[in-house]
């Protein structure tokens, strides 16, 4: 006899709720004490739920450092990307304002160092990171090319590229910051969005060698 649509629909629904205690326990657990100190057993703890458990969702421990991390990089992006028509020039203000409030680096998140060394260790939690961020390299891409058709980004350069240079100096920003160092994060905004503006002329070729 098969089991009643309402009885299944409870138990996934309850195997969905386990799974997402788990890496919420993870990124807690992680945001407290690094991505490589919190044991399997202290994170299963958190969760509340068994070893056991912990298996029927997830193969191993870096299976659940990677959802997590895809949970933390999701919440970024939308917390500073938005809706498909905010522009790029926003997003740099929104940066620069994120880290004058000490938001970024996002507190707790997992730092460079760390996330370089994991990455190092286990090659699922590399590819999950090279992943990520070509994800994040399209959708920054998206919105630069949605600006370039407003006139507000130069069209000179590939919006791939351009959303490349961007994600290269928000890393550079936060390795900076992880440093110690002072930054003045209004004025890269505004340096960046000066680098991004129209040239207000078509980009002639190179007569060169004519």
């Amino acid at each position: 006899m098969s089991t009643p649509e309402p009885a299944r629909s409870l138990r996934a629904q309850a195997k969905e709720r386990t799974r997402e205690a788990l890496i919420d326990a993870a990124v807690a657990c992680f945001s407290e004490g690094g991505i490589e100190g919190p044991s399997l057993d202290a994170i299963c703890e958190r969760a509340g739920c068994t070893r056991g458990a912990f298996y029927v969702h997830f193969r191993d421990r870096d299976e659940l450092v990677v959802a997590a991390m895809e949970r933390r990089r999701g919440n970024v992006l939308a917390s500073f990307l938005g809706a498909g028509d905010t522009s790029i020039h926003d997003v740099l203000h929104a940066v620069a304002r994120a880290v004058e409030a000490k938001l970024l680096p996002v507190p707790g998140a997992v730092r460079t160092g760390e996330l370089v060394t994991a990455a190092r260790r286990s090659s699922a939690i590399r590819e999950c990171q090279d992943r990520l961020t070509r994800e994040l390299v399209e959708r920054l891409a998206e919105h630069v090319r949605a600006d370039q058709g407003r006139g507000r980004v130069r069209h000179d350069l590939g919006a791939r590229e351009l959303a490349l240079v961007l994600l290269l100096v928000e890393a550079g920003v936060e390795l900076w910051l992880d440093l110690g160092v002072s930054l003045d994060a209004r004025k890269v905004a505004k340096a960046l969005g000066a680098l991004l503006e129209p040239q207000g002329r078509t980009a002639q070729p190179s007569r060169r060698g004519r």
